[in-house]
Order: C-alpha cells, then sequence, then structure tokens
C-alpha cells in the first residue's frame, strides 16, 4: 500500500490558529514545526506510528522553542504526529495533528564501477518502500545527480579518468533517507 503525503503537511484540529507542519523527513527523523500559542509555557509534541505496533515517541519542548526533531522513528512507516500547547498550572490549551511518512532506510552500496570514459554505474540492493533512488557522483569539485528506479543505476556525464566518491538515497512520497556509505570508482580513460 502506497501513503502519499506532502513534505509540509500542516492540520489544525480547532479553529485556533495553532499550526503544525513538517518541514523536513529522514529515514528516523521527522523535522517539524509549530506556532507559538499565547499563555503556552510548554509544548508537548508527540509520534504515534500508524497501522503498526510500537511506542510513541514524547518530547517536551519550552514556551520559547517551535521547532524541534523527533528521532529514533522507524523508516517507511506512517506517523501522526500531535503537538499541544500547555499552560503552567499543565492545562491543555491547545492542539494540532499532522500525519507523515518517514522515508525509507538508507540503502548500501554493494559495488560501483565505470566500463565507460563519462559514467559510472552502482549495485545496491533494494530498500523496502523506495519508489526510486538518488544516485550522487562527487569529485571533490562538482557533483551530478541522477535520479533512477532500480539497481543498477547509471550516473553520466562525468569526466574521463577521474575518481568519484558514489552515495546513494531512497526516495519515497515521504522524503528521502540519509546518504549511503559511499564507494569510490573511477571513470575510464576512453
Amino acid at each position: 500500500m502506497e501513503y502519499i503525503f506532502p513534505l509540509m503537511a500542516t492540520l489544525t484540529t480547532r479553529p485556533t490558529g495553532f499550526t503544525i507542519s513538517v518541514y523536513d523527513v529522514t529515514s528516523t527523523s521527522l523535522y517539524i514545526r509549530w506556532s507559538k500559542f499565547p499563555g503556552a509555557f510548554s509544548y508537548r509534541v508527540m509520534a504515534s506510528p500508524m497501522n503498526i505496533v510500537g511506542h510513541s515517541l514524547v518530547a517536551y519542548f519550552t514556551d520559547v522553542t517551535i521547532v524541534g526533531t523527533l528521532t529514533s522513528l522507524t523508516p517507511d512507516t506512517v506517523y501522526t504526529v500531535k503537538v499541544e500547547a500547555i499552560d503552567i498550572s499543565g492545562v491543555l490549551l491547545a492542539e494540532a495533528h499532522t500525519m507523515q511518512l518517514t522515508a525509507p532506510e538508507i540503502p548500501t552500496i554493494e559495488q560501483a564501477y565505470s566500463k565507460l570514459s563519462n559514467s559510472i554505474t552502482a549495485e545496491w540492493a533494494s530498500v523496502p518502500g523506495a519508489s526510486s533512488y538518488l544516485l550522487t557522483a562527487q569529485d571533490g569539485e562538482s557533483f551530478i545527480e541522477t535520479i533512477v528506479t532500480g539497481s543498477p543505476g547509471t550516473v553520466t556525464g562525468l569526466k574521463a579518468a577521474t575518481l568519484y566518491k558514489i552515495t546513494i538515497q531512497s526516495i519515497n512520497a515521504g522524503g528521502r533517507s540519509q546518504l549511503s556509505l559511499s564507494k569510490k570508482a573511477k571513470t575510464g580513460i576512453f
């Protein structure tokens, strides 16, 4: 089953003007922000996985904080994220909710090689939940990125006889994973 959630989903539960939004996603983290709420002494943020057995993550923030990072999440999982504005007495003033899919797991490059002077091919095992992959070739001065749907994938437009660092990220509707560990490969002479 494929879930499609916009990267910057925002949802409020009551017409209070209090909102939460997700502004970045990785395999195991959600980067969130929320609006300040008048009278709030602190904010409680919770992330609960949907449709799977798992523990909710709870974090507390002071009244001056309006951004936060939720870590230790499960890759390729839909979370319900809720922020609550709480007054100094512990009374709930307002709450806002959103849903967000985390990115797939980080792929591992098994090998990277070149048979031509202008391209490098990488091979990796597919990652559950990934709809595509972002291959990056970096030579220290510049980089070239290519989106591919599966292994093997090839980055073209490279310089001849040049050593490149190759990395890969898995992608789904939620976002991109963190970068893989790199492999080095050198393009051919001709």
